[in-house]
């Protein structure tokens, strides 16, 4: 179960940032949803990640309309940074219009076929050791209703997966994954957000191939 830290000494003695096990924790000003058992099966959902030395990444809030998905960055809705999970099985990267610039499509591909034994990602944010952290802890808890913030690891980086299954299929992750979340997003067609961690070369040989 995930832990409302009431301070930064909670933060220490809750959290372990060299295991390969993965740890959430829950920062909320609502006392039932503090409490809330994983996986998660009401959107939107808030997450965040947490490093070593207590900063945090930006926020994303996977929300679901209509039988689509919604990956943004941050609490904006649609009209902003986003990714598409849309029920038609387009998916896409999106980038809303500003006063200045006009709306940008980025990369767009299609949902994968889920075939095999092994579940494939429609989608994954990337939180390496060395990447953005927007602030602090302390700063963070202070001002959000609700976050989800996974905890991070010393050196390795932390995936979050974003898979779309059957709803017949139940999925058996190893130790080493975190169901986050579990919400039905259409009719047969259940939303699995999944955390874990991996080395951090793994990135480096993806953008080296890329």
């Amino acid at each position: 179960m995930p832990t409302n830290p009431a301070d930064l000494n909670d933060l220490g003695r809750l959290t372990n940032f060299e295991s390969d096990s993965m740890q959430a924790i829950t920062v909320s000003k609502d006392k039932d949803r503090a409490g809330e058992e994983l996986p998660l099966s009401r959107a939107p959902i808030m997450l965040s990640v947490l490093n070593s030395d207590g900063l945090v990444s930006r926020r994303y809030r996977v929300g679901v309309t209509n039988g689509n998905t919604y990956i943004n960055v941050g609490h904006g809705g649609r009209n902003s940074e986003h990714v598409s999970l849309h029920e038609s099985r387009d998916q896409h990267v999106k980038f809303s219009a500003t006063k200045t610039k006009p709306s940008v499509y980025g990369p767009r591909w299609s949902e994968p076929d889920q075939l095999g034994s092994m579940a494939v990602p429609s989608y994954r944010l990337l939180f390496p050791t060395w990447g953005h952290w927007q602030e602090s802890f302390a700063d963070r808890a202070s001002r959000v209703d609700h976050e989800l913030m996974i905890v991070g690891h010393g050196s390795k980086q932390v995936m979050i997966g974003f898979f779309i299954l059957d709803s017949r299929r139940v999925p058996s992750p190893s130790d080493a994954h975190l169901v986050i979340g579990r919400v039905t997003v259409r009719k047969g067609k259940v939303l699995y957000i999944v955390a874990w961690k991996e080395p951090q070369d793994v990135l480096a040989d993806a953008v080296r191939n890329s």
